[in-house]
């Protein structure tokens, strides 16, 4: 068992492939039968799979001597078996550098990567980023196939505010807080306690006799809780002896109670039944006259000037006057001063002439009928007119107060003395309290003036 060797570097000289042919020749001189079991090829030592190397070997049986001489070394040309390593990326700007190194020979080499941008190199992102570690992208150099990696930079958080909610008086609120919409990095928003209600009382308001009050209730300033205000309904007035005993008001209706005949306490009025009775029990039941004495009314004493102007303004709810009193003959402090300054500011009296009014004089029955037409056309009463002729003594009336008499006939204020047919007006009669009594009630009663 023996190695033998053959030096085959010329044959190889300047050749880096194809084939070339030599010729070994192993001689057997001894009688035992040699086998030859294998080639072995050595290039420094170093194994080498060389596939185009191809050896025609002929066995040659000769006498000779034993082959027990060390050839000279067979070398064999090397194909490289070459390794690349990226020594240096290239980046979008610069060149990159790769290291070819044969694994059987040991040569290396430097070779030139062009620029990211000069070369489109296939990529793969081969770890993504995250918001807090750097992601990783694989290129690929398809010419040696090599690869490297660049770094993707971390993405950092992506925070999203999650809105602050209100606490209101029966809910919970939060706090304001964030998160990121790529990871579970977070600042968790927080609990804010239900505030409750903050009651503020709405007063009651008590009824009055003429307004609707309200129950006491509440409400909350912050939100719509509340016990509503109940309404309680007027009071209304509760009249005695001419006044509402809750507010003092006075009882526009009342009248202070009179007898059940007002004239039953004067020894001078006739009976009931009689015609002046009915007028004076009016009279006196709504205050416009007064007897003259404590028991007398004096039916039959004439009527004064001063004394009808002050029944009639006591019927009007005795007002102020709207002009001063210009009658010479009125004093100022006397009992119907302010009576006759309103009939006078009314047009309803006009005095006898040379500033004088006369308020003594006596008042006839055209005089009265007179003045209750002016009353009554201050009033703005509706005005009749009747036809005086059937009245005997017409020719009587002073043409002054013929329209004035012709109202008072056709309003039954005035209906005459005597018998149909004969029937007298008298106009310039003295007018007897009785008698004013019943044309005063007649008045009222025909122009709905007086209750």
């Amino acid at each position: 068992h023996t190695d033998l060797y053959y030096d085959l570097t010329q044959a190889y000289i300047g050749q880096e492939s194809g084939t070339v042919s030599n010729v070994i020749v192993l001689t057997n001189t001894g009688e035992t039968p040699v086998t030859l079991t294998t080639l072995k090829i050595t290039y420094a030592n170093q194994p080498s799979m060389l596939a185009e190397l191809c050896m025609n070997l002929e066995l040659m049986e000769a006498a000779g001597n034993h082959v027990t001489q060390r050839l000279a070394n067979l070398n064999a040309v090397c194909y490289h078996k070459d390794t690349y390593t990226v020594t240096t990326a290239p980046t979008q700007e610069s060149k990159g550098l790769l290291t070819c190194t044969c694994s059987d020979c040991g040569r290396t080499e430097t070779v030139e990567m062009p620029s990211l941008s000069e070369y489109e190199y296939s990529r793969e992102e081969t770890k993504a980023p995250t918001c807090t570690e750097a992601g990783e992208l694989t290129y690929t150099y398809e010419a040696y196939n090599v690869s490297f990696t660049a770094q993707i930079p971390s993405l950092g958080h992506d925070l999203i505010t999650d809105e602050a909610t209100p606490a209101t008086c029966t809910e919970d609120g939060l706090t304001e807080g964030f998160h990121c919409s790529r990871c579970d990095y977070a600042k968790a928003q927080e609990t804010v306690a239900a505030l409750g209600h903050d009651l503020v009382t709405d007063e009651a308001v008590p009824a009055t006799c003429t307004e609707d009050g309200l129950t006491e209730g509440f409400h909350c300033s912050r939100c719509d809780h509340a016990k509503a205000q109940e309404t309680v309904a007027a009071l209304g007035h509760n009249y005695a002896e001419g006044a509402c005993t809750l507010c003092g008001v006075e009882d526009p209706d009342w009248q202070p109670p009179v007898p059940e005949c007002p004239a039953e306490d004067y020894t001078d009025v006739p009976e009931e039944g009689h015609w002046a009775h009915e007028g004076i029990d009016f009279v006196l039941s709504q205050g416009i006259m007064n007897g003259v004495a404590e028991n007398s009314f004096a039916p039959d004493d004439t009527m004064n000037r001063a004394m009808l102007v002050t029944v009639l303004w006591r019927m009007d709810g005795e007002p102020d006057a709207t002009t001063e009193n210009t009658f010479v003959d009125v004093p100022t402090d006397s009992w119907y001063a302010n009576a006759v300054a309103w009939a006078q500011s009314e047009n309803i009296v006009n005095g006898i002439g040379e500033g004088l009014f006369d308020p003594m004089g006596q008042v006839t029955r055209e005089q009265m009928a007179t003045i209750l037409y002016r009353y009554a056309q201050q009033k703005g009463l509706d005005e009749e007119s009747s036809d005086l002729t059937a009245f005997a003594d017409s020719g009587e009336v002073s043409s002054w107060a013929q329209e004035a008499m012709s109202w008072a006939v056709a309003a039954e204020i005035m209906r005459g003395s005597g018998e149909s047919g004969n029937l007298l007006l008298m106009p310039t009669n003295e007018i007897t309290r009785a008698q004013a009594a019943a044309m005063l009630m007649r008045y009222c009663g025909t122009m709905e003036e007086c209750e």
